[in-house]
């Protein structure tokens, strides 16, 4: 589920079943590695080059945000960042700290996107 319109990446996993309004959307997929993505530092950066800009944010019109290019992924890394994925539902659900499993996956995704230390310098300092 994400919100049509953001001001940082906020995509959520739902494992509940939950109900939204039309200021929400859903991509009907059980699949954690396209949250991790898609709310990674990369995942915003793509999202600021895809979408349409809005005051301090930017406006997920499905016609654009559908475009962003996501890497395919081994079982191997797929396995690495699911278990951070998990690791952060459990510490958000116990309102625990989540910054380091965060940066994790931004290394992670990085390699999966196969940036280059430059590359990797111009997103951070978005």
């Amino acid at each position: 589920m994400y919100q049509v319109l953001q001001v940082k990446p906020c995509f959520i996993y739902d494992n509940m079943g939950a109900l939204c309004n039309n200021s929400m959307w859903i991509i009907p997929k059980d699949d954690k590695m396209l949250v991790a993505i898609l709310n990674s530092k990369i995942g915003w950066w793509l999202i600021s080059k895809y979408c349409t800009a809005i005051r301090n944010g930017y406006q997920l019109i499905w016609k654009y945000f559908g475009e962003i290019p996501i890497p395919k992924t081994t079982k191997e890394q797929s396995k690495s960042i699911i278990a951070l994925v998990n690791k952060i539902i459990e510490n958000k659900e116990k309102g625990s700290d989540t910054k380091k499993s965060e940066t994790e996956i931004d290394q992670l995704v990085y390699k999966l996107y196969d940036l280059t230390p430059a590359e990797i310098k111009i997103i951070e300092k978005n």
